[in-house]
């Protein structure tokens, strides 16, 4: 199978300075039929084609640039792909021969696989050769044997059909213009099945409309086709009728009457299951149904077999009155268009509730295709009857529908424990809340508490009521509306306008108890904000001492930050030998200052202390509910709560779930029911409405604000990407191993879903190869002699930056990298500082470089110095490795974006073109989540792709111009 005539030419080779032609020619194949091949011809000293040729393929088209123009580049790509050798590569798996190629791709399921690429090819193909050289390959393998005519207009079919008491015959002819060509009186053969492409003797044929090109091989054959009598009735209903419908024909024995009834729009639930149902849309001419705006203009049906004639009923459709009727129902459901509407029954009922009035004055008939209670189509409204008691709220929820208010405390353990409950009217008719109306009323039911007909609620959970003013609730409402606090007499500092409405968001906070995340941008001074509230609490002489817990790299910032800014605060470095170890000592405090691994391994004495604030920094270190650090943090007894991080979600909103847990325990139910509702929906489904409901419920206790918003004095920023090519050496190494994680996908080892998941680690570890070969090849091989392009473009550009005497920092993932870097800038002579996460010191390596003119460079480890670091001495910023959470690449740029900036800060994000660096990154976008700030790590990432994603990963093309702009 594997071998074909192309693959046996005799090649004698045409040199590149010789006068030659593109040439096009079809050639047998013993499996596939007849392929087509690209080559070029030598010409003879008289201007004709010579018997020296070569065959044409992407790998050598460069040689032939002054005689291909981009239309023969464009057929040199697709008809390359073709060859024995690129089939291999595609499909095979590493060291895979010919032989066992085509013992493997001979037989389904891979055969098929292989046979639709191949036609897919040739689609593409054959509209590109009408104005090509085109001609019939010899027995000899010799290309330009014959010549053949493409006819530049389609052709058309026509069909006879007669009817005897021996059966019915058939032909077909075959009409281009007033030529008829007689298939079976000509050599030829189908090129292309569909759409349909033939060869009759020296003429290349294409057809307008539906034409299947298998249809048409018996006729090469035969002049005429006989079906026996026994065979005709099951030969007209499921042939016949549909030629009649889109072709000309001709009919001896039979007879065709045309009818033209008025159409009648049905939109028909259907009961699919015991839980599901159908809304289908149909249009019915004389009881025979159609999906509206699809099809023919005309259907045919035959009426009567046997006997003397045999009867066909062909329908005249409305089409375009079918098209405007079906445009306004694709209207109300555009991501179906005219699919089947498949839900449960709460949801169809629900969907045609809202937009049953709109149906029927577009003329459409609602039709119940099952038994059982009727549906209440009519309006119904939810409302909520609100008391605000001291700090509770109270809520009845009520349903005003068919003219009479329902109370639905009858309904309650249905709301709260069935997905979707039916409920019924006075009248006994059914009606369903709409899902966003249910899921509104079964998280109060969660989280509120029931008092006979209503919901006693906290003023935090009172978020949760939809259409109530926040502000009446003793919610925040706008940033600007929120009452003055005063200031701390022993601060510092000088607050900028939006620090000080944020301390004054903070304050209004701490007066309800409502705890909440302060989540600025980098660089914002979120600490600052933090420090002003802990002095102006200390001011008010609470009864106990505040706790601040922060990764252990910010120790030092916090100190500085407290000496800078309240240095009359009493702060106790809980941390190390000389922590304080009993809980009297700790009241001599107005802060203890400790980090997330104290509070895990000394929770049992921290647990039993009550503190009056309790502050985490880059609280985002508590987002997995199940580590030890998180379960020790929920433990802590605070009055009052606050969480301050850049990045409230880094990788899923389960992390919100479980910062809220902290700060307003209960505010977002359960963790099995957030999951259900929120989490999944919007993580694996892109349930963009309830992440806009997420957003709407956290958002009271969440402040966030961005630079641009609230710094316009900031300088700016230029973002830029490098993109780098691959060395010779390094795209030779990326290659092979792109190939052999390419074959495994393929492998017999990987060929069910069951064993392509449980790989995953495996191809894991492939893909985290490309990426550091892609960055530099001694990633991987510590003794590679090459260091790759992006190595070359980075010193390239370092090298400016130096003798422009500015400074920079440089951020990898890869500590080996950074290690690589230090060794080249020891040996060129330059100073530089550095810090990864076993940096003992890093108040000393920050100092270094921020306070030493000599010190142009600070080698940074992207996880170790992504947050807490005031680099504000630098003006290049280079990320020389993509990371696959935004989020963390702008905290990187953020160590030198930041208040104290004023010079503009550039920052180069460095690319390998043609890579999976530059795969991954498009790939990201566009599995963005509807939540902007949802965004996957690389583990999650990568365990969620398909294999189909996975192989678009790996072949991205590298031929696309290189560009420096982001």
């Amino acid at each position: 199978m594997f071998a074909d005539t192309a693959s046996a030419f005799t090649t004698r080779r045409v040199d590149e300075s010789a006068q030659a032609s593109a040439v096009y020619a079809i050639y047998p194949h013993e499996t596939y039929g007849p392929l087509v091949g690209a080559f070029v011809v030598a010409h003879n000293p008289n201007g004709g084609l010579s018997l020296r040729y070569q065959r044409l393929l992407p790998e050598n088209a460069d040689q032939f640039t002054s005689i291909l123009d981009e239309t023969d580049l464009k057929l040199v790509e697709l008809l390359g792909a073709l060859s024995p050798h690129q089939l291999l590569k595609r499909f095979g798996e590493k060291g895979m021969t010919p032989q066992k190629f085509a013992k493997k791709f001979g037989a389904s399921p891979y055969k098929e696989v292989l046979w639709g690429f191949i036609q897919g090819q040739l689609a593409a193909a054959y509209p590109l050769l009408a104005d090509r050289p085109l001609y019939l390959s010899a027995g000899d393998g010799y290309p330009a044997d014959k010549p053949l005519q493409l006819l530049p207009s389609p052709a058309s079919m026509r069909f006879f059909f007669t009817r005897s008491p021996e059966g019915t015959d058939y032909r077909v002819e075959v009409v281009h213009g007033e030529r008829v060509l007689e298939l079976h009186s000509t050599d030829g053969e189908v090129l292309l099945d569909e759409p349909a492409w033939i060869r009759s003797g020296n003429t290349v044929v294409r057809f307008e409309g539906e034409v299947d090109g298998r249809k048409l091989k018996p006729f090469f054959a035969k002049p005429v086709i006989r079906i026996q009598p026994k065979f005709e009735q099951d030969y007209y209903e499921k042939f016949l009728t549909k030629l009649l419908e889109q072709h000309e024909v001709s009919l001896k024995g039979f007879a065709l009457h045309e009818v033209a009834p008025k159409p009648e729009f049905l939109l028909q639930l259907l009961r699919s299951s015991q839980r599901m149902y159908t809304l289908r849309l149909r249009v019915a001419y004389a009881g025979v149904e159609f999906l509206p705006g699809q099809g023919a203009e005309a259907q045919v049906r035959v009426l009567k077999g046997g006997g003397a004639e045999v009867q066909f009923q062909k329908i005249l459709r409305e089409l375009a009155t079918e098209t405007a009727v079906a445009a306004q129902y694709t209207a109300l459901v555009p991501e179906l268009g005219l699919a089947d509407f498949q839900a449960t029954e709460p949801e169809v009922y629900a969907w045609l509730a809202e937009h049953l009035p709109a149906l029927q004055a577009a003329g459409i008939r609602l039709v119940h295709d099952y038994p059982g209670p009727r549906l209440f189509t009519g309006p119904y409204a939810l409302r909520y009857a609100v008391q605000r008691q001291a700090t509770e709220v109270y809520a009845t929820p009520l349903v005003e529908v068919d003219k009479h208010t329902l109370p639905l405390d009858r309904f309650f353990d249905k709301l709260r424990n069935l997905a979707s409950p039916p409920l019924t009217t006075l009248d006994g008719e059914v009606f369903y809340l709409r899902p966003e109306e249910h899921l509104t009323l079964r998280h109060l039911l969660e989280v509120g508490t029931l008092e006979g007909g209503r919901l006693r609620l906290s003023v935090a959970q009172a978020a949760l009521l939809p259409n109530v003013d926040p502000v009446a609730l003793g919610l925040p409402g706008g940033i600007g509306s929120l009452p003055e606090a005063t200031l701390p007499k022993q601060l510092t500092a000088t607050l900028r306008p939006y620090q000080k409405a944020g301390f004054d968001w903070l304050v209004f906070l701490r007066d309800h108890h409502l705890g909440g995340i302060l989540a600025d941008d980098m660089g914002l001074g979120k600490t600052l904000q933090a420090l002003t509230l802990l002095a102006h609490e200390s001011e008010r002489k609470p009864e106990h001492p505040s706790l601040v817990v922060v990764p252990n790299s910010l120790l030092f910032n916090w100190l500085q930050e407290i000496r800078n800014f309240t240095p009359q605060l009493k702060v106790h470095v809980y941390a190390g030998t000389k922590r304080v170890r009993t809980e009297n000592s700790l009241f001599r405090y107005d802060i203890l200052l400790t980090t997330y691994g104290m509070v895990r391994q000394d929770i049992g004495r921290l647990a039993r202390t009550r503190f009056h604030y309790i502050v985490l920094d880059e609280s985002q270190y508590i987002k997995n509910r199940d580590a030890k650090t998180t379960q020790a943090v929920l433990k802590l007894d605070g009055k009052h709560r606050l969480s301050l991080t850049g990045t409230p979600i880094e990788n899923s909103t389960l992390e919100l779930w479980t910062q809220f847990q902290f700060l307003n325990p209960g505010l977002l139910g359960g963790r099995r029911f957030f999951e259900d509702h929120y989490a999944t929906p919007i993580e694996k489904y892109q349930d963009e409405a309830r992440a806009n409901r997420l957003k709407h419920l956290v958002r009271p206790f969440i402040l966030r604000r961005t630079k641009g918003q609230v710094a316009p004095e900031l300088p700016e920023l230029v973002e830029q990407v490098r993109y780098c090519e691959l060395s010779p050496e390094q795209e030779r190494l990326y290659d092979q191993e792109r190939e052999q994680l390419h074959a495994s996908l393929f492998s017999e080892a990987l060929a069910t879903e069951e064993n392509f998941e449980r790989s995953k680690f495996q191809i894991l570890s492939s893909l985290q190869r490309l990426r550091q070969i892609a960055i530099h090849p001694r990633l991987i091989d510590p003794d590679h002699p090459d260091t790759g392009g992006k190595h070359e473009a980075l010193w390239e550009h370092l090298e400016d930056i130096l003798a422009e005497g500015s400074k920079v920092l440089i951020f990898s993932q890869f500590v080996r990298l950074l290690q690589i870097l230090k060794t080249e800038l020891n040996e060129r002579g330059v100073t530089y500082s550095y810090l990864d996460g076993q940096t003992q010191d890093r108040e000393k390596a920050v100092n270094y470089f921020q306070e030493d003119p000599n010190v142009q460079v600070f080698l940074i480890s992207l996880k170790a110095g992504g947050v807490g670091l005031n680099l504000t001495a630098a003006e290049y910023v280079l990320l020389l490795d993509p990371w696959w959470n935004p989020a963390v690449e702008a905290q990187a740029i953020a160590r030198a974006h930041r208040i104290g900036q004023h010079r503009t800060v550039f920052a180069y994000k460095f690319i390998t073109q043609g890579t999976i660096e530059e795969s991954i990154l498009e790939l990201q976008a566009r599995k963005a989540r509807v939540a902007n700030e949802i965004i996957q790590n690389d583990e999650q990432f990568f365990k969620k792709l398909t294999r189909q994603e996975l192989l678009n990963l790996l072949d991205r093309p590298r031929q696309a111009p290189l560009a420096e702009d982001a």
